[in-house]
């Protein structure tokens, strides 16, 4: 195969400067094309009870469900937007169109707002504008909250409801043939119904697993865990009526390193090895409807943990395990197709896992507030304070950078610019509308990281033999480990481990004050909604993991490997049963977190320090609530009577 400059190119990047080129091209595609489709909201008029519209054209995402019902091939340069009611009432205007973004009209599909009684009523019984008649296509989860939904159009290629569900169905991979195939019960027809919508956000065909070639596995039940939780917090849940599992593994698939790598050829970038094991990708997998977050493992790891679970293997037997998956994230599965092992798996990336900044909020501040508000307050001034300081100081000398306006002027006036007053009020202007967005909004950037949740996997990764390496130290924190972390505070970590005056205790301490962290999962409503947790530094998890698997080198360097490998912009956590609660119902489907590391976090590091063998409580939903049973049954019943079958 030829080597192109441009792959020469890539081959020269390494480690996370690779990570974050991959994750730039990836976004450049998923938002090179932007659908222009109308938008229609319905309502009942107060006084007639008539019932009116407006329209207007918007902007969609680039999604399989706008892909498949097709594009104008006419690329819009310069939009029109116009807004138009049912009594004939027209307002107009133009919009900007975005440089190096292609604008396409799609003309059947649509999105339509209204009430749930509207929206029900126009899914029973279709739905006609202007003689145009429209049958519901799809409504992802999302759309539901937003209290809208996709129509289709029907033409003389898409004729009927039928027809528009047999389109949906290709992009799903069939799955709801096999589904009705057999019996199966109202609940899950409802819960299958949400499954419609899964490919109606931005996302991008990047690649297929044809069954003919390679092989998956899928493991019936879930890929479990170790596991691990504090009595008094299982008593708690248990009064609750919630149950204990040791599914921390939901919403997880595994990919082979050759399939990341395909993922990336199609953005023609060849990626080695070591990239596609640390690239995280929120993916849709048709066929078997995967809504998940991928891990990429070694085929020997893939193998072992498919053989440990008892996976189900479909496509060729001497193929490469292209994905592994158990049936927490294989929400629906065309066995029908996968049986033939003649079916092709589309791959649809939609993104990268990536860290980023976290900022203060309300639901985050209020766990400090409930502890302690006189010390919370103080150090919010302080945080806001420096983060002004540090705003007028980071517009005027910008380092060698120069880019701000300031900053520029600066550089060529000189020390003079600082006493022009024109430029200051221009500043202060700025500083106040900057002021008015971080600090009235409690939106200050601090210390730490946003990053996407992972769980151990060492118990699957070695048939059980080793429970976890990352657990909860003496003093009551939960351990994790983040390559992000490691790279960001690499300096820091560096002089405190290699300080020879420290003691091994004097060490830890040191280390655990600068790497612990509150972590919270929005949105984040209780005061007890959050975790507090203590980040491992590379040298600490080669020593547990040395002496976890004391004897046997295998599994050592498998371990190693898995932790080496960390996927950027992920936090691994030891799989402590109670964390999902903790943080708002967690998995692992992409779920992000926030990990807060500023001088906020000692305010509750040290309330766990002071009570190590509690982990706290949060909020539990009680489903053993008849009202709530009642009103869920009512709901499955409602859902069945919407659907058109």
């Amino acid at each position: 195969m030829a080597i192109t400059l441009k792959q020469l190119q890539n081959s020269k990047l390494s480690g996370y400067a690779m990570n974050k080129k991959m994750r730039e091209t990836l976004v450049n595609k998923l938002y090179e094309l932007m659908p222009v489709i109308s938008k229609y909201s319905f309502f009942k008029d107060e006084e007639t009870n008539e019932l009116k519209y407006t329209v207007e054209l918007g902007t969609s995402n680039d999604s399989p469900v706008i892909r498949e019902f097709g594009l104008s091939d006419k690329v819009m340069r310069n939009v029109k937007i116009q807004e138009s009611t049912s009594n004939n009432n027209t307002v107009s205007r133009r919009v900007d169109i975005a440089p190096g973004t292609r604008y396409q009209l799609s003309e059947n599909i649509i999105l339509v707002y209204g009430t749930k009684d509207i929206l029900a009523d126009f899914t029973r019984n279709g739905l006609v504008i202007d003689g145009v008649r429209y049958e519901v296509a799809s409504v992802s989860p999302s759309q539901e909250k937003h209290s809208c939904k996709y129509f289709a159009r029907l033409t003389e290629e898409v004729p009927n409801q039928k027809a528009v569900f047999d389109k949906i169905e290709k992009i799903n991979g069939y799955v709801y043939t096999g589904l009705f195939s057999k019996p199966v019960s109202g609940e899950k027809i409802l819960k299958s119904n949400s499954r419609l919508g899964n490919y109606g956000s931005n996302m991008q065909l990047l690649t297929e697993i044809d069954l003919s070639v390679y092989q998956v596995a899928i493991v019936e039940d879930s890929i479990t865990g170790a596991c691990d939780y504090e009595p008094e917090v299982k008593k708690v849940m248990d009064k609750n009526g919630i149950k204990i599992d040791n599914h921390i593994n939901d919403g997880a698939l595994y990919l082979s390193i050759s399939i990341v790598q395909r993922i990336f050829e199609a953005l023609n970038m060849d990626i080695d090895r070591r990239a596609a094991l640390t690239a995280a990708l929120q993916l849709r997998i048709g066929t078997v409807t995967a809504k998940c977050m991928s891990r990429t493992l070694e085929q020997e790891d893939m193998m072992r943990i498919a053989k440990q679970y008892n996976a189900k293997f479909y496509g060729n037997p001497n193929g490469e395990l292209a994905l592994l998956i158990d049936e927490d994230g294989a929400k629906l599965i065309n066995e029908i197709d996968l049986s033939t092992g003649k079916a092709i798996l589309k791959v649809y990336v939609m993104a990268m896992a990536n860290a980023s900044t976290p900022h203060t909020s309300g639901q985050h501040l209020i766990k400090y507030m409930n502890v302690d508000a006189a010390r919370t307050l103080e150090i919010m001034d302080k945080l806001t304070t420096e983060a002004l300081d540090n705003y007028i100081t980071g517009q005027i000398m910008d380092g060698n950078n120069n880019s701000t306006v300031y900053a520029k002027i600066r550089s060529l006036v000189g020390e003079e610019a600082l006493s022009s007053r024109m430029l200051m009020e221009s500043l202060i202007k700025d500083t106040i509308t900057y002021a008015t967005s971080a600090v009235a909004k409690n939106r200050l950037a601090i210390e730490g990281i946003y990053s996407h949740m992972m769980f151990d996997l060492s118990y699957a990764l070695t048939n059980g033999a080793v429970d976890y390496i990352l657990g909860i130290n003496k003093y009551g924190l939960i351990e994790a480990y983040s390559a992000d972390i490691c790279k960001k505070y690499a300096k820091e970590i560096a002089e405190i481990e290699n300080d020879p005056t420290l003691s091994e205790e004097e060490r830890e301490l040191k280390l655990q004050a600068k790497l612990s962290a509150t972590v919270i999962k929005f949105p984040s409503a209780g005061p007890d909604e959050y975790e507090v947790i203590v980040y491992q530094t590379e040298n600490q998890i080669k020593a547990k993991i040395e002496k976890a698997a004391a004897g046997n080198n295998k599994m050592k360097r498998t371990l190693k490997a898995y932790f080496d490998n960390t996927p950027w912009g992920c936090t691994v956590f030891a799989p402590v049963n109670t964390l999902k609660n903790k943080l708002a119902g967690a998995d692992v489907d992409f779920d992000a977190c926030m990990s807060d590391m500023s001088e906020l976090k000692n305010i509750l590091v040290e309330e766990r320090m002071a009570h190590p063998n509690e982990l706290g409580y949060c909020t539990f939903i009680s489903y053993k609530d008849i009202e709530r049973e009642e009103q869920k049954e009512e709901s499955i019943e409602d859902e069945l009577n919407s659907l058109d079958m």
